[in-house]
């Protein structure tokens, strides 16, 4: 996948990239199912620094469900010295392109509400880590998380 640093001659942010999910979901203010507020604020809505490829994990990491994020954060490291590859936590907005370009392409939701299932990500809020998912026929969830819920793992992501 590759994550470019600007889509239509503008810089790739949640929000702009929020602009091109509505083609797939009108019904919605900002192309998200939900989009926490905070945390474009809080972020400044910061664009990519360079366009890049990765490869992200269609699912979570088995096991990762339901640890703390430190946990979670092991297992990825692990993963990596297994399979000698250079994975890493994916950031949030690395995510949501992965995820939302996955859709666009083959109409395939991935982290979805069957069962529920959102990737913590990397970045975070003022507090608590940045959490992408629970996609479902109103769109992408970016939004925060204060808990080890079950419905919360992590992916695997790649940069080339």
């Amino acid at each position: 996948m590759l994550i470019p640093q600007t889509v239509n001659g503008k810089p790739l942010t949640k929000k702009s990239l929020g602009d091109l999910a509505k083609k797939h979901f009108s019904n919605t203010k900002e192309g998200y199912r939900y989009i926490w507020p905070e945390l474009v604020k809080e972020q400044n809505d910061k664009p990519i620094d360079k366009s890049h490829w990765v490869l992200m994990t269609k699912d979570l990491i088995q096991g990762s469900r339901n640890q703390s994020y430190s946990k979670q954060q092991t297992i990825v490291s692990d993963l990596a010295k297994k399979t000698l590859t250079t994975y890493e936590v994916p950031e949030s907005l690395e995510a949501a392109v992965s995820i939302l370009s996955k859709y666009a392409s083959s109409g395939k939701r991935l982290f979805s509400i069957n069962p529920w299932t959102y990737a913590r990500c990397q970045d975070k809020g003022q507090v608590y880590q940045i959490i992408v998912g629970g996609f479902h026929s109103f769109g992408l969830d970016v939004s925060h998380d204060c808990s080890d819920n079950v419905s919360i793992g992590v992916a695997a992501l790649r940069k080339f």
